[in-house]
């Protein structure tokens, strides 16, 4: 016969329908048959063993034959012994790479025995490359003189290791290990979510005290060990997010509804923390609302106010503190008028000094139902 087809390997899915399956291809013998499993849920194969897991049937016809599998309740097998759904099965041709044919000088001249040695020889070109096309290659346009595709020896016996190009481009080196990548991964969502405001206030009293100090908390988590571990082997991250909860360590940064971000622990900073301080709120006539979500602190100036003003405070935060600076009018002198739940010492609203340009400055903690309050007046 001639090879005129290039097919040497059939293809089925198991939908648990049938147990016996063709191929295509000529083959001299049964064990020129391999017969390959995939569980597409785990992405593991299985080769089977003739007459164990498979007979082999119509071996020399010109146009293939039919295999049947064998039932030893095998997991790829149904309940009645059909290929069951969720696995794949491939039928290859592999023949020995050996050549046993002993032509004689001056013997007798077979010219099928002679077409079977050729047929088989074309048959094993098909089988390597069939082997070939599914390794990783260079492409047409890259000489093997520019790329040495050697995996380096350190990387056997070694579990969990990268394989990744070399400084100079020009071959493979060991990379980083999958733990050490992940790893970067979450330092640089950790360097996104840095600037995590969470408002302190503390403010001292006396004539020579300064304005109150207005704090908030940020955090800035490093990437530096990322950089250290992966070097050039990973492309920085330039627009990082926070999908998960961030374990630093042992301890937390998650996200939790109706809040930006939560760390779960104390928070260090070495430089200073601080937070949005919101614009300039000044109100024309006699109310004025403060939006929390727009800033833990606020200047609140009277100057164009026409009465006393009645303050709404909203989107506090349970546990949170704010500050509000109060500037006096420069004609004439306003007084403020609290939301219901906002609690003075003794029980008492302070009025707000009549000095014109007068500033005082107002502390809220927010428990979650109420504020209190503390009240320093009269800066210079």
């Amino acid at each position: 016969m001639t090879i005129s087809s290039t097919t040497n390997r059939n293809g089925y899915t198991g939908n648990d329908t049938s147990s016996n399956f063709d191929y295509s291809f000529k083959i001299f013998q049964n064990a020129d048959v391999l017969l390959t499993i995939r569980d597409t849920a785990t992405d593991t194969e299985e080769i089977l063993v003739i007459e164990q897991d498979y007979t082999v049937n119509d071996a020399g016809e010109d146009n293939g034959g039919t295999i049947d599998l064998v039932d030893s309740g095998q997991a790829w097998l149904s309940g009645t012994g059909n290929l069951d759904t969720g696995y794949l099965l491939v039928i290859r041709r592999v023949l020995a790479l050996t050549q046993e044919t002993d032509i004689r000088n001056q013997g007798d001249f077979y010219p099928e025995l002679h077409e079977d040695v050729f047929d088989k020889i074309t048959m094993t070109d098909q089988q390597q490359q069939d082997e070939i096309d599914r390794c990783v290659r260079l492409p047409e346009t890259v000489s093997p003189d520019d790329f040495d595709t050697t995996i380096p020896a350190g990387i056997v016996g070694q579990n969990g290791l990268a394989l990744v190009s070399n400084v100079a481009g020009d071959g493979f080196a060991v990379g980083p290990s999958i733990g050490a990548i992940e790893g970067a991964q979450d330092n640089a969502n950790a360097a996104a979510a840095s600037a995590i405001a969470a408002a302190a206030s503390a403010v001292t009293s006396g004539d020579e005290a300064d304005a109150a100090a207005i704090s908030a908390a940020a955090a800035q988590a490093s990437a530096d060990e990322a950089a250290s571990i992966i070097d050039t082997d990973l492309i920085n991250d330039l627009t990082p997010q926070l999908g998960g909860n961030l374990d630093t360590n042992g301890k937390e940064i998650s996200d939790v509804a109706g809040y930006e971000v939560v760390i779960n622990d104390n928070l260090y900073v070495t430089g200073q923390a601080y937070g949005n301080h919101q614009t300039t709120l000044i109100p024309t006539g006699t109310t004025q609302t403060i939006d929390w979500d727009n800033g833990n602190s606020v200047v609140l100036d009277l100057d164009s106010a026409t009465g006393s003003v009645t303050l709404t405070l909203s989107n506090p935060v349970a546990g949170a503190s704010y500050i509000i600076e109060v500037v006096q009018g420069d004609t004439t002198a306003r007084d403020l008028v609290y939301p219901a739940n906002v609690t003075f010492p003794d029980g008492s609203a302070p009025i707000i000094s009549t000095s014109l340009g007068s500033v005082d400055i107002i502390t809220l903690f927010y428990n979650g139902t109420n504020y209190r309050a503390g009240f320093n007046q009269n800066y210079s």
